[in-house]
């Protein structure tokens, strides 16, 4: 099982609405998210690769995901996305 983890800040402060998604999916494995949450109240949001096809043993296995955020400003509503193109090196 391989993880990453993501992070964003707007002024120092969690940005409020969170969505993740996997755009590219792999093709030797499952890909799932988790949430990690900090005292402060923020969120941290990554993604889980699992092997699946025993013929990715020892092959290189890839996916995009992506983070699409809102949050609010001064008034001001604004969106983001952030997209994470993981590439996995599958063990013996």
């Amino acid at each position: 099982m391989y993880d990453t983890l993501y992070e964003d800040y707007s002024s120092n402060n969690c940005l409020s609405q969170k969505k993740p998604r996997i755009t590219k999916k792999p093709i030797y494995g499952k890909v799932g998210f988790f949430a990690e949450a900090y005292s402060n109240g923020c969120v941290a949001y990554g993604d889980t690769y699992k092997l699946t096809d025993p013929a990715g043993e020892g092959k290189t296995d890839s996916f995009v995901s992506s983070l699409i955020i809102k949050f609010q400003s001064g008034g001001v509503k604004y969106r983001g996305k952030l997209n994470v193109d993981v590439g996995v090196e599958i063990g013996n």
